[in-house]
């Protein structure tokens, strides 16, 4: 089911940006991924554990993460 802007609901109020790594770091995301799991048992997506990793370099430089919610 798409949402209004032809998103899926998941991606409402995202937005993607491309990053060129080397390859190593997006192998070990890939892992991280896939051998980590919530409380639930559930696998913890890509994209959660790079918002949770750049948590700690927002707060090393003082910054504030600006979330817009729109109803």
């Amino acid at each position: 089911m798409l949402c209004r802007h032809g998103l899926v609901p998941s991606r409402a109020n995202k937005t993607a940006k491309t990053h060129y790594l080397p390859a190593a770091y997006w192998e070990t995301l890939e892992e991280l991924s896939f051998r980590t799991r919530d409380p639930q048992g559930k696998r913890i997506p890509q994209e959660r554990l790079v918002a949770e990793a750049l948590n700690p370099l927002f707060t090393k430089y003082n910054t504030i993460i600006r979330l817009s919610v729109t109803a």
